[in-house]
């Protein structure tokens, strides 16, 4: 992994130009002499240096002065030209000779997590920017290491699936697992934390690749002792083969550590025989219960008077969100677990009651679903 971040520098105010244009002289037009311009000899000439009998020169008729607008500027001259761009290998150049040899500066594609600013003067907080870049043609690889409290907290509003403990159980046996699943279904998730109960909550790695045969070079960013999740495109996951599951699985043992392959491996049941796990999603109510909590752990929601223990969350939980028929009719639909978690952040936001909850949720949720409950409820009543 070689090159810095991408940064932004911001903007400098310049210098204010002179408000008042070029100083004219005290006395006449610019150019000329204090007092006037000088009166013409007899011959027709100027008396002044060089003038006089024995150089004559011809007299030029006078012309007006022309009134000067200070904020004017020539007509050849264009405004608000653009600067030169400088070019890129120069300014890379230059900082690599100030940092030294050993300083691989470079360039190559950037993978961003977080909020992201682009051009100058712009600015992201919370973002990390990695950048790869690699000079022998092969693909790039990077590997993140999860902060423990990141992986807590994924933890504190994570709903077990039916599938866990089978991922659980392959993982303590081989070095390699592949979780089969479609995208949005918690899949990364299920993956990470699985990796964490193996190893602990400070030791999972994710990887990124663009082959699977970039895990195996020797410069590879293996962690010894990790769990790592690589969560692989779908080029990646049908070139995927058993020589590469050998070799990866391989590479895992040699540095005492575990790699979890996320992916849709649907069809592949014969040539992933014995690595396979198949991904079956939590409940999309116990997601929202578990997601909505997390939210409003340490708030209250229930006007309590004095020393409010968090039993007011649990109502507002079960009683309001899960109780409301349209919300009940949602989550009866089968969403998947990326909208429910988002569903969950914002109505945690506000924290609506009753008809507010209502209509809110009459606005969040699509159309075809508001209609789908609307038929329900109806067939309910009737």
């Amino acid at each position: 992994m070689s090159g810095p971040p991408a940064w932004s520098v911001p903007g400098q105010a310049g210098y204010d130009a002179d408000p008042g244009g070029a100083v004219a002289d005290p006395e006449g037009v610019p150019g000329e002499p204090p007092g006037g311009a000088m009166p013409p000899d007899a011959d027709g000439g100027w008396a002044g240096p060089g003038g006089g009998p024995e150089s004559p020169q011809q007299a030029e008729p006078a012309e007006p002065p022309v009134d000067r607008v200070p904020d004017e500027e020539p007509d050849d001259v264009l405004a608000d030209e653009p600067e030169e761009t400088p070019d890129p290998g120069e300014i890379l150049a230059r900082l690599a000779s100030l940092l030294g040899p050993s300083s691989a500066i470079g360039v190559g594609d950037v993978w961003v997590r977080g909020q992201n600013a682009t051009g100058p003067g712009s600015a992201a907080i919370g973002t990390l920017n990695i950048t790869t870049a690699r000079t022998d043609g092969s693909g790039r690889t990077w590997a993140e290491t999860l902060t423990g409290t990141w992986v807590r907290q994924l933890a504190d509003g994570y709903a077990p699936t039916p599938s866990d403990p089978q991922l659980d159980r392959y993982l303590k046996q081989h070095h390699l697992v592949c979780l089969s699943g479609a995208a949005g279904t918690g899949r990364h998730a299920a993956a990470c934390l699985s990796s964490a109960r193996r190893h602990g909550f400070d030791r999972v790695a994710v990887l990124h690749a663009e082959q699977p045969g970039d895990l195996l070079l020797p410069e590879a960013p293996w962690r010894d002792g990790h769990g790592h999740v690589w969560r692989l495109t779908g080029t990646a996951a049908r070139d995927l083969d058993g020589m590469a599951l050998v070799g990866l699985a391989a590479r895992a043992a040699a540095r005492g550590a575990t790699l979890v392959l996320v992916g849709d491996f649907d069809h592949r049941d014969q040539e992933l025989a014995g690595h396979l796990v198949e991904h079956r999603p939590a409940a999309p109510v116990d997601v929202f219960r578990a997601q909505l909590r997390r939210q409003l752990r340490g708030r209250c929601v229930g006007w309590c008077a004095t020393g409010c223990v968090g039993d007011c969350v649990d109502g507002y939980v079960e009683d309001e969100c899960v109780g409301n028929p349209l919300l009940a009719a949602h989550l009866a639909a089968g969403p998947r677990t990326g909208e429910v978690v988002r569903l969950a952040e914002l109505l945690a936001r506000t924290a609506p009651r009753g008809a507010q909850l209502t209509e809110r949720l009459e606005r969040l949720l699509p159309r075809q679903l508001r209609e789908r409950a609307a038929r329900v409820l109806a067939a309910a009543d009737g």
